[in-house]
């Protein structure tokens, strides 16, 4: 996703207070792809959502790669 939308933290930030992430029973990955009030971001999030499901999908494999 740091490529897809420049300027952005690289760092993995872990929260566990969210809501969202407490009260799902399966596993979860919350993910924040950009602001739709950003006119840049939401150019890449409505023209790239192959592109951003694939960046998504590498960095879920990549931390199952480093887990197992």
């Amino acid at each position: 996703l740091c490529k897809l939308l420049p300027g952005r933290a690289s760092a993995v930030v872990q929260r566990g207070d969210l809501h969202v992430l407490r009260a799902t029973r399966c596993v979860a990955v919350l993910c924040e792809c950009g602001f739709i009030s950003n006119p840049h971001d939401a150019a890449v999030i409505a023209g790239d959502k192959p592109g951003i499901a694939a960046a998504i999908d590498a960095g879920v494999a990549d931390f199952i790669s480093q887990e197992g």
